[in-house]
């Protein structure tokens, strides 16, 4: 048991505390222009200290949960907290996946940057024109949790990205051809998929400007925070408690397309960033979100599961909508977004398309009203027309809302991709999502 809750434990003024611990390992390189731009290496600890002294809640931030001064810290700012009417985590969690490689915890930066020229290398001999940047890294991640009232648990993961973007012939930028790679182990790209990003990188040999309107857009699998930023808003516990969420007085009750089933299992074996537990100490347990369109859950942590009269959902998390601070407070956020695919190849669904966009990355989706479910934001992606590529896209914009335009899917691809967790993104996995009707812009 951590000192720091021996000691909350022997105090009279202290009712309860949680000790939330998470460090990192993390190693990174960057080439651009052909050559190593930079190498990165960090040690990151960080702990939060939140205790119930008079029936208020404190909380105190630091490095270490043996850091001087850290309980009585929380104790003093308990005096000025908020009402305290839920209990810290009391069930220990099970740990369901092992997802920590020591061929990672163990590999060095020299190993980091030859991996990161081995994938340039492979490039260069495919476009000898092409001047790709790349993006390696490889981390070790630990996220412990303790409570007074029992809970005491810690689970370690390693990660690794491998990030590619080829700009197109005629664009010194970052628009071009994007690929990302992720897992709990080392890999290499494979061949195939290195040739695919420059044949598709040799598709934007030209700019294309697709008309005004309402076009049909195929949404690349990293793209699908479109959609699941915003529905984390909605799906918020307290949106629901202050009857402000959109989804209000929807529950079992249709709200996209029958086409669309989203899961969250943050254990599955299978995902990038698994968990067993959130960051109260709540274990994570597998169900479904959206059923065939239909709405079945929301997302509560310990404070808006109070306000609900329910229990928590194990998706209470230390982050806000832009960051994720060791001082953000545990709030509801989807934990794994598993997108359930559909039966049709991804080159089949291009074909379909008589005018529309293929969108691989999309820029500005912060500035949108993600809580209503509303974006606006610049594509990057290409124009396609009578099935086939017809050029990239430039000053090129789509605007809706979740609520209405993914209403009409017509098709998912069979082919899934794991998706990265970041400010506006969700650890978990997509398909490639092919909307009927989406508004786009021109400039």
């Amino acid at each position: 048991m951590l000192n720091v809750i021996q000691c909350a434990q022997s105090q009279e003024d202290v009712a309860q505390a949680e000790v939330f611990w998470r460090c990192e390992d993390s190693m990174s390189c960057t080439f651009s222009g052909g050559q190593l731009e930079s190498v990165g290496l960090s040690n990151r600890s960080a702990t939060a200290l939140r205790v119930v002294s008079g029936s208020r809640i404190g909380a105190s931030f630091g490095e270490s949960p043996e850091q001087v001064g850290l309980l009585e810290d929380a104790k003093s700012s308990a005096a000025f907290g908020g009402s305290a009417g839920y209990r810290f985590a009391s069930e220990q969690p099970t740990l369901c996946v092992d997802a920590f490689d020591p061929a990672i915890a163990d590999l060095d930066i020299g190993e980091l940057v030859e991996a990161c020229l081995d994938i340039h290398r492979c490039i260069h001999r495919l476009a000898p024109d092409a001047d790709p940047s790349l993006y390696c890294a490889s981390s070790v991640h630990s996220v412990r949790v303790a409570t007074t009232e029992g809970v005491d648990v810690e689970e370690r993961s390693t990660r690794w990205v491998i990030r590619v973007v080829i700009p197109f012939a005629d664009r010194g930028t970052d628009i071009g051809a994007y690929g990302l790679l992720l897992g709990r182990s080392r890999m290499s790209p494979s061949d195939r998929w290195i040739a695919e990003l420059v044949e598709q990188r040799n598709l934007g040999g030209q700019p294309s400007r697709p008309r005004a309107g309402r076009l049909p857009v195929l949404l690349f699998p990293q793209v699908s925070n479109l959609l699941i930023a915003p529905l984390n808003a909605g799906l918020n516990g307290h949106g629901f408690a202050d009857e402000t969420s959109p989804l209000c007085g929807k529950m079992e009750t249709p709200i996209f397309s029958k086409r669309l089933t989203i899961l969250e299992d943050p254990g599955h074996a299978s995902l990038f960033q698994p968990r067993s537990f959130d960051d109260e100490g709540i274990a994570c347990r597998p169900r479904t979100i959206l059923d065939a369109g239909v709405l079945t859950g929301c997302l509560t942590d310990l404070r808006s599961a109070e306000r609900l009269q329910s229990g928590s959902t194990g998706n209470g998390i230390r982050r806000s909508r832009l960051s994720a601070k060791i001082d953000d407070p545990p709030a509801p956020n989807l934990m794994a977004a598993v997108i359930e695919p559909g039966d049709e190849a991804v080159s089949d669904l291009i074909a379909g398309i008589d005018d529309g966009l293929l969108v691989t990355f999309i820029r500005g989706l912060h500035s949108s009203n993600l809580a209503q479910g509303s974006f606006s934001v610049q594509t990057d992606g290409f124009h396609i027309l009578d099935g086939k590529v017809a050029g990239y896209l430039t000053r090129t914009m789509i605007a809706g809302n979740i609520y209405e335009d993914f209403q009409t899917i017509r098709a998912l691809s069979r082919e899934v991709e794991p998706t990265a967790e970041g400010f506006l993104s969700f650890g978990g996995s997509a398909p490639y999502i092919l909307l009927d009707s989406v508004n786009v812009t021109v400039g």
